[in-house]
């Protein structure tokens, strides 16, 4: 009976050990829960914001044709910061890349590497002597060609086609249109056919500009491409207003409008294949491509049908050469195809084809969003139809002419992965995530 008793006095509190495991269990488990799952929205949350703040950073470095350290880290520290995370800088040579180009493909210009840190306060850890949760995440973007599946064989002069070599300077502004503009236009009820989308485009508030000259308004930003074998500067005034110093070639025609994007033959089938499917090798920008007549162009205005209301690319060029410019007779021609601003490149392919002569210099491939074809004289596209009526040129267009209009893009304000191969190079980047 003693031993009983004493042997049962021996099991007193061992229910408190139990217990005090148990808790410990217990903590640790909320511990792991809780602080564990923290830890976790702390690891998603550094994470998005060491992505979005590669991407703000890489676009803002994509774009500059000069390297501005300041206006990159901004970028990078604000998207950091509306994501509740703190940059934790690098060394400049470190975080921004320039020395990894061949090592990622389709990469150009660099990468921007950013690392952030997340921290919250702990919960039950804070026993364990762990007072906040830091979660670290690494992201990179890049700068990758913007590059376009779709060229149209049209051209756009960034200078006018017959400007001697002592002219001043290069006006390239085409003008382009914010892609929300575009957007919202399209994306409005009212306008669910084509030429509602071109009407309303053309008439959409803020887009006209009243003159002396032209009480009514005209559209500065529409680019219309006519059925003739008039040239701007010689025989057409392009621009439709003369009340600035501006050139705005706001139309152009099939003479020199119309370029060879392959070399060799440009027949019909050729040309609206260009049109229709796209090309089978990739551009580059400083390239020699030979002009097109304009009566080989014309069975192309039904083909640019098929690309209304989606993003092209239009070549843009700032010198004509009458012959090779390779050769010493045309060494002029190069020499004026290569001033300032487009003296970065030393060499330029001379792609010359059917006829071989005269070759544009192609500076630029610029986005374009067509949006009228006129073909039979009965359609309507307001585009040409201010050009017939009120244009400076009226009286050398009728009814019959074709015509293609539509409006260049701001190239910036495009999203999205544009890369498709077989592209052209327009000289724009998008930032991509690397890592």
């Amino acid at each position: 009976m003693y031993k009983l008793i004493k042997n049962h006095n021996l099991e007193k509190g061992q229910i408190i050990v139990i217990v005090a495991v148990a808790m410990f269990a217990l903590i640790a488990m909320a511990a792991l829960i809780l602080d564990g799952g923290a830890l976790l929205v702390n690891k998603r949350a550094a994470q998005n914001a060491a992505d979005a703040g590669a991407l703000a950073g890489a676009r803002v470095f994509c774009r500059q044709k000069t390297f501005d350290q300041t206006a990159v880290e901004t970028a990078i520290s604000q998207y950091a910061a509306e994501n509740n995370a703190t940059v934790i800088w690098g060394k400049p040579n470190t975080w921004i890349r320039t020395t990894n180009l061949e090592d990622i493909e389709g990469l150009v210009k660099g990468e921007v590497i950013v690392t952030v840190e997340v921290s919250h306060g702990s919960f039950f850890a804070k026993i364990f002597g762990l007072d906040y949760l830091t979660a670290r995440a690494d992201a990179g973007a890049g700068c990758f060609p913007y590059l376009a599946e779709v060229v149209l064989p049209i051209a756009y002069p960034c200078n006018p086609p017959q400007a001697e070599a002592e002219t001043e300077g290069y006006d390239c502004d085409f003008f382009p249109l914010d892609w929300d503009v575009i957007e919202e236009v399209m994306g409005d009820e009212e306008n669910d056919t084509p030429e509602d989308i071109s009407t309303a485009l053309y008439n959409h508030a803020g887009l006209f500009v009243k003159t002396d000259e032209y009480p009514d308004g005209y559209n500065k930003q529409i680019y219309v491409v006519v059925e003739s074998e008039l040239i701007c500067g010689e025989d057409l005034e392009c621009d439709f207003t003369t009340t600035d110093s501006i050139n705005r070639y706001q139309l152009n025609s099939s003479e020199r409008g119309w370029l060879n994007l392959t070399g060799g033959n440009s027949g019909v089938a050729t040309f609206t294949g260009w049109i229709e499917n796209g090309l089978p090798n990739a551009l580059q920008n400083h390239i020699w491509l030979s002009f097109i007549r304009g009566e080989s162009a014309v069975p192309g205005f039904g083909s640019l049908a098929t690309r209304i209301d989606e993003v092209v690319y239009v070549p843009v060029f700032n010198t004509v050469c009458d012959g090779d410019p390779t050769t010493a007779e045309y060494a002029s021609c190069w020499a004026d195809a290569h001033k300032p601003p487009f003296d970065d490149y030393d060499t330029c392919e001379v792609l010359s084809g059917s006829p071989a002569y005269p070759l544009a210099h192609v500076v630029t491939f610029a986005p374009f969003f067509p949006t009228c074809v006129r073909i039979k004289k009965t359609d309507y596209c307001p585009g040409y139809d201010w050009v017939m009526k009120e244009g400076p040129n009226a009286d050398l267009f009728d009814e019959k002419v074709s015509s293609f209009e539509g409006y260049f893009v701001l190239p910036e304000s495009l999203e999205g992965d544009q890369t498709i191969p077989n592209g052209a190079d327009i000289g724009v980047y998008i930032a991509t995530l690397t890592r």
